[in-house]
């Protein structure tokens, strides 16, 4: 009986399979750029979207500004709103003459204004300012979500019914505290080094201005995603730390793009006020106080609808 002869596999008609194995992407390592899929839309047209949803709905928003402006003026500031400020330009003034005194004096008025603005008087006003941050905050992000699902909500269930996340929401505004120490630190440590001649030469402040660069760059890229978690944990039935997770997924591949998104509002709203509150700083400057009040609380609506439409955008 003849054998049959079996052709043995050569060398070449072998198969090998190999195990490529598939490192999850994380921050902070060396690896290959990964491109997002989608596309963003530009900033400005983000923020002419959120514009234009105020202004839809502004008897409702301007409405909860209104509250927040009563509420500020009563436990924060005061009723004395312009107490100082026209000696504070008459000094500048007598300091500084010609046109471009009058325009330097009226920038240092407004930079002081806000400062003061800012700055609560005493540590009982400070508190109750963090606290109608909040609660303003709340209710914005409410009527935000009411009105992006095409309901019509009254300007008192904004404060009533936006209120129940309220601590879910003040952990991840800790969280977001706690990202901001590195930059916290690099601005302390440059200010003691240059104020108190520790950092004399050139290089000397050049190197600590770098190092306060990367502890602000980190801390930037931190809450470049947990500002989101502010929206998302309004959401019913969910946890801070799913909250995180989650924001930290919606910037996964984009984060840095999304960082100069989110690093236009500020640099945006900052210019506005600059060309609406400098004419009032340079000659009315009492009304000026009042003028930048008013503003930086609007400020606070116009971020929310922003940062709320660019969060809908990642979705």
């Amino acid at each position: 009986m003849a054998k049959k002869h079996i052709k043995k596999p050569t060398s070449s008609s072998k198969t090998t399979t190999r195990k490529v194995s598939h490192r999850p992407y994380a921050s902070f390592r060396l690896q290959k750029r990964v491109k997002h899929p989608g596309n963003l839309a530009k900033a400005r047209r983000i923020l002419r979207s959120a514009h234009k949803h105020v202004w839809q709905h502004k008897k409702l928003f301007f409405g909860i500004v209104l509250v927040y402006t009563v509420l500020t003026v009563v436990l924060v500031s005061g009723f004395d709103l312009a107490s100082g400020a026209k000696e504070i330009r008459t000094i500048i003034d007598e300091l500084i003459e010609s046109q471009f005194g009058q325009i330097a004096s009226g920038t240092a008025v407004l930079g002081l204004l806000i400062s003061n603005t800012v700055s609560a008087p005493t540590e009982v006003a400070g508190l109750y300012q963090s606290l109608l941050f909040v609660v303003s905050s709340l209710a914005i992000i409410w009527a935000l979500r009411q009105t992006y699902a095409k309901k019509s909500p009254a300007l008192r269930d904004a404060f009533y019914l936006g209120m129940y996340p309220v601590i879910p929401f003040v952990f991840v505004l800790a969280v977001i505290g706690l990202q901001l120490v590195p930059f916290a630190i690099g601005s302390w440590l440059f200010t003691t080094v240059t104020a108190g001649g520790l950092a004399v030469t050139f290089a000397e402040q050049l190197l600590w201005f770098t190092f306060f660069f990367l502890l602000t760059v980190l801390s930037l890229y931190m809450i470049s995603s947990s500002l989101f978690a502010l929206y998302i944990v309004t959401l019913p039935d969910m946890r801070p730390m799913q909250a995180l997770k989650s924001a930290r997924e919606l910037v996964r591949f984009r984060r840095w793009t999304v960082l100069r998104k989110v690093l236009f509002i500020p640099f945006a709203l900052f210019t506005i006020g600059l060309i609406v509150l400098l004419p009032f700083a340079i000659f009315i400057a009492p009304v000026a106080v009042v003028a930048v009040l008013l503003y930086s609380l609007v400020c606070v609506l116009y971020t929310h609808a922003y940062m709320y439409e660019l969060y809908r955008e990642l979705l």
